[in-house]
């Protein structure tokens, strides 16, 4: 992931300078967060940080009093807002229980989002009319002219550096993901990038890019290995595996797995069981 290039914009003083003013002026806290919505400075990932119903426990929810609600905007964060940011590249505002403003600013460079910053009103300063909108807007334009205008004369060589880290970071993510929940008929590229925080026209570039391949021959290719194995357990029905691997439909499983492997599941099975008897006498 991009943390170093998050740390290295935390530490240009021209930014230092106007959060200390945020802070000021209208008692905002900025947190720079990863893309994930996890926190910078913590080794934990997104996926620690989801609770049952898979909402991300917010970087602020420290600060807030509503610590004991387990459905508070204002202590959990849909992954869709997340989702929704890094695909619009434009800040989220929403409310919480008790009426405060949170404010989820995206931080771009060269086109991608690299890190989020969070924020949210508190007492005794409270927005009126426009002045949530006008903040989010002013503070969207101070965070990305400060990546724009300092980290391209400080920072690109450090970013080109970790630039290929993050994509990799990104795609390992993902393999481990579908590697988990294979089983899933509704698998898909769709909530595959939800779950990494980014849009699924990337998470597709990616695949083809790094892999070769398109996200659904891959999820085929692991289900297809996963099947392998399965059909050496007698027990299990060709139906009972097909389902077992994410497959609704056991026609089309055989269809698959004829197409990977050049036999059909029962035939491949025979044939191990030939191999298996011969090697064991």
């Amino acid at each position: 992931m991009n943390d170093l290039m998050l740390q290295q914009i935390e530490r240009i003083p021209i930014y230092q300078h106007n959060k200390e003013i945020f802070r000021l002026l209208c008692g905002l806290d900025l947190e720079i967060c990863r893309p994930d919505g996890s926190p910078l400075y913590t080794a934990t990932s997104r996926k620690d940080k989801i609770n049952t119903n898979g909402l991300i426990q917010c970087p602020l929810k420290k600060n807030c009093k509503q610590k004991t609600l387990e459905n508070s905007h204002c202590t959990i964060i849909n992954p869709q807002t997340l989702t929704l940011i890094c695909h619009n590249q434009r800040p989220e505002i929403y409310t919480c229980p008790d009426g405060f403003k949170m404010i989820i600013i995206p931080i771009v460079f060269k086109e991608e989002v690299v890190g989020l910053v969070f924020t949210k009103e508190k007492e005794p300063f409270r927005f009126h009319g426009e002045q949530c909108r006008t903040t989010t807007d002013l503070l969207y334009k101070f965070i990305n002219d400060t990546v724009k205008n300092e980290f391209m004369q400080f920072g690109l060589t450090l970013y080109q550096g970790n630039s290929v880290t993050r994509q990799k970071e990104l795609l390992n993510r993902a393999v481990d993901y579908i590697k988990r929940n294979y089983q899933s008929n509704d698998l898909t590229l769709q909530e595959v990038a939800q779950n990494n925080g980014i849009s699924y026209h990337y998470l597709s570039r990616l695949f083809k890019k790094e892999l070769d391949t398109t996200f659904a021959q891959f999820r085929n290719k692991v289900r297809m290995e996963a099947a392998k194995k399965l059909l050496k357990k007698q027990r299990l029905s060709v139906s009972q595996i097909s389902f077992a691997c994410g497959f609704d439909d056991p026609g089309y499983f055989c269809k698959v797995f004829k197409s990977s492997f050049g036999a059909s599941p029962v035939n491949f099975r025979t044939k191990k069981q030939s191999k298996s008897r011969l090697d064991s006498k």
